[in-house]
This record gives structure tokens, sequence and C-alpha cells, in this order.
């Protein structure tokens, strides 16, 4: 059976929002689920973006143990990605994407996590004034020990 539905749990770590400078989102706890996805959508920025001078947005994936201490994921192998070039390989600050160019609006960047910590979140990192710019971000769990999974309460119940 095609049921994706009762096996996935939906998260809003950062709910639609125009940023104006550095923001990390919520964090999403991943006990209970073997797989994680981050949706990370960007609308457009209030300035035009560039690397010079450097108008940008960098996009960092972070973990953690405790949900207080994160560090950026740096290494390849814990972050799957999809075949889009914005996207590479993280750098030693754990950036795995810079919005630099005004193409990169209106675009969805998806994330694929399977490293071995219980939390993950997403931090934005702001370079220059990229002024005003829209950001949401969904995590996705995956792959749950028990299913079918039951939506978190603060979701819209139909």
């Amino acid at each position: 059976m095609r049921d994706l539905h009762n096996n996935i749990r939906a998260e809003m770590l950062l709910v639609p929002d125009t940023i104006t400078a550095d923001t990390t989102t919520n964090s999403m706890d991943l006990s209970g689920f073997d797989s994680a996805e981050l949706l990370i959508m960007f609308g457009n920025a209030g300035n035009t973006l560039g690397a010079s001078p450097e108008v940008s947005i960098d996009v960092i994936i972070q973990e953690s143990d405790d949900d207080s201490t994160f560090t950026a994921v740096a290494t390849a192998s814990d972050l799957i990605f999809d075949a889009n070039g914005n996207v590479a390989t993280p750098d030693s600050l754990g950036v795995i994407a810079t919005l630099d160019n005004d193409g990169d609006q209106d675009k969805l960047l998806r994330v694929g996590y399977r490293g071995s910590k219980r939390y993950i979140r997403v931090s934005l990192d702001e370079n220059g004034d990229a002024g005003d710019m829209d950001f949401c971000v969904i995590g996705l769990r995956g792959h749950p020990a028990q299913a079918p999974v039951t939506d978190a309460t603060a979701e819209i119940n139909l």
C-alpha cells in the first residue's frame, strides 16, 4: 500500500516569516524516527543578492544531542541533497548553500539528514544587508518506530 501520510510527521520549524537578520529555527526531535528531511523555502529578498558587495544568506544545518549545544553538520555523509546546483558539500563552517544570486529567490531546498544526533535545526546567516527575505522551514520525520504517526497538537485538524 502506498501510505506515506501515516508514516511521517511534519513540523513547522520556522513559520512563514520575513527575516531581517540571522535566524535559527526551532529544533526537531528525531526520537522514535529513523529519517528526517528539511524543506527550506525562500522567497524574495528586499535587496539585490550578489557577491560584490556580498549580500547573501548562508544555510547551515545544525545538530545536537541535548537540544542545547548545537554544532554545524560538516560531514557530507550526514546529509543528502537533491540535484540542486546551489547545494554543495558543507564547508568547514557547515554552510550547505549560499543564496547570493537573485535567481536563488522563490526556491525550495530539500536536505535529508542521516546523522546520529537526536535534534536538528536550520540556521540562516545573513551577510551584508539582504533586506527582508521570506523564509519557511518544515521538518519531516519518517520511518517511525511506531505507526501510524499522529499529528502534533498544534496542527489543524480537519
